[in-house]
């Protein structure tokens, strides 16, 4: 698990928009994207929730658990 990876998370959890916490970071967005597909392949569960009609980010019940222990 990349250290990196956890930090994105965590801003994202803040944040609740990818746009936003690229920007924290001084990285692209689709970083952000590719971060959090890779922990949601290393834990086997979806983090998020992607609402693309409102352009909302909730987080998952893993997400939730995760974000406790990140």
């Amino acid at each position: 698990m990349n250290s990196r990876d956890l930090a994105y998370f965590k801003q994202l959890v803040i944040d609740r928009n990818y746009t936003k916490t690229a920007e924290h970071f001084g990285v692209t967005q689709p970083t952000i994207t590719y971060a959090i597909k890779r922990l949601e392949a290393e834990l086997a569960a979806p983090l998020f929730i992607r609402n693309r009609s409102h352009w909302e980010l909730t987080l998952t019940l893993s997400g939730k658990s995760f974000s406790k222990h990140a």
